[in-house]
């Protein structure tokens, strides 16, 4: 192989190495020249450094040529002696045709991945790539995530070949004499990135030469503030918000102090507590303008399934298809600390003998600490400011109709530790998510 090969692989050496040395890969191969030379690369990393790559084609079945590719990608991975999978995918073509087809192939590569246990998928996006999807959020009026571009690593997808120009990799393909596919869909301007990538593009580095590796640059520099305010954002949620149960909320009061640049993180950040999905600006900022305003006791969609309830005081955020459960309390041996308060608790063994963890039934009562008398589990939530949507999925400790400990909020003087306590035991509370995940003491 020739000198550019070599400087090319250095790029992906150095990357693997930069998302920590997967041990195996799956390789996005359509046949066109970016994957095959992608290809090539990590064939070389496979051999060199032991890690397992496989290989996959997703048939999409929309052009003539779509049998072709997928048999010369097979041809392809056979010479180079590496594992092929081909994958078929259905789209409805009455849709839109290319967003479709985006989520049709990155859903068959996660479950390809799934399948053969490969810990990265990785796409043989370019520098040009970048830069066009640079643009394409630059005009659809993005915010800093959509202007950040794609990321070299990310939920599991690796994108190594991002800081390499299409130029390169041309030549680098020419000189070997290695073929490659065509397809002819790139050349349709009704598409929006092939219209940049065709017109847009070639105009702009007709004004300046290095117009892409500008763009691309720039990218990285939006991405690393953004991350930065993003670990802003996060820092502001352990301060002013609070999880328990699927349920996220923070202080409104609080929320509306801070600038609107932090504003916009803590939204999303909140969000990606209860979903993996990403919100758009415009999801953004109708969800900030709506807590902004004077707004009580409104419940807002702020994408599919996932609603937000925003009281006077505070902004619930909630997955509306979670299927809720009541959770599970670890019981330990006590060992001097009484516990947050919160999540975890110290508390009189034998009084709470015989106690259930469940959501609230009728006839509830609660003593509260330091309270005289007991009082109607109904009127503590009011008083402790539980909003009301969220009253009939409170954890609680209960035997019979005693309310023995309202998670997150108070414990009765009934189960609390006093002078002639004689047997201490240390409570912790933590849920299970739909996924199975299991989260402790409000972390997970």
């Amino acid at each position: 192989m020739s000198s550019l090969f070599d400087k090319l692989y250095k790029v992906v050496e150095d990357s693997y190495y930069d998302i920590g040395a997967p041990e195996s890969v799956l390789a996005a191969i359509s046949g066109g020249a970016d994957s095959v030379a992608l290809l090539y690369f990590l064939r070389k990393l496979e051999l060199q450094k032991g890690m397992r790559l496989m290989s996959c084609h997703v048939h999409h079945g929309l052009r003539e040529t779509a049998d072709r590719d997928a048999i010369f990608v097979q041809n392809l991975c056979e010479q180079l002696q590496t594992t092929f999978v081909l994958k078929k995918v259905e789209l409805n073509t009455a849709s839109n045709v290319e967003a479709e087809a985006r989520v049709a192939r990155y859903n068959a590569l996660n479950s390809v991945k799934k399948e053969n246990n490969i810990d990265v998928t990785a796409t043989g996006h370019h520098m040009q790539d970048q830069a066009e999807t640079v643009l394409l959020h630059l005009m659809y009026g993005s915010g800093s995530a959509g202007l950040s571009g794609m990321h070299e690593y990310r939920d599991g997808i690796w994108r190594p070949l991002l800081s390499i120009k299409p130029e390169e990799i041309y030549t680098f393909l020419h000189s070997e004499g290695i073929e490659y596919c065509f397809d002819e869909t790139n050349e349709d301007e009704s598409f929006m990135r092939n219209a940049i990538r065709k017109t847009l593009i070639p105009s702009m580095l007709k004004l300046y030469p290095r117009a892409v590796e500008s763009m691309s640059r720039c990218a990285g520099i939006i991405r690393d503030e953004a991350i930065a305010w993003r670990e802003y954002a996060v820092e502001w949620l352990s301060k002013y918000g609070f999880s328990l149960n699927g349920v996220n909320w923070i202080w409104r009061s609080a929320f509306n102090k801070v600038n609107i640049a932090l504003k916009r993180h803590i939204l999303r950040a909140l969000f990606n507590k209860v979903s993996d999905a990403e919100l758009s600006f415009e999801q953004v900022e109708n969800f900030r303008e709506l807590i902004e305003s004077d707004s009580v006791n409104t419940f807002h969609t702020v994408r599919a399934n996932v609603n937000a309830y925003i009281t006077k005081e505070r902004v619930h955020l909630y997955n509306y298809d979670i299927n809720w459960n009541v959770g599970i309390i670890e019981y330990t041996d006590y060992l001097g600390e009484f516990g947050d308060g919160i999540f975890t608790q110290a508390l009189d063994a034998d009084k709470i003998a015989g106690s259930v963890l469940r959501f609230r039934r009728e006839g509830d009562r609660i003593h509260p600490l330091g309270a005289k008398g007991s009082q109607s589990l109904k009127q503590y939530m009011i008083d402790k400011k539980i909003d009301m949507p969220f009253r009939d999925i409170w954890p609680l400790l209960a035997k019979g109709n005693e309310i023995l400990w309202v998670i997150g909020y108070g414990v009765s003087q009934n189960a609390s530790i006093r002078n002639n306590t004689k047997n201490i035991i240390m409570a912790k509370y933590g849920f299970v998510l739909p996924d199975g995940n299991s989260i402790r003491g409000g972390k997970k």
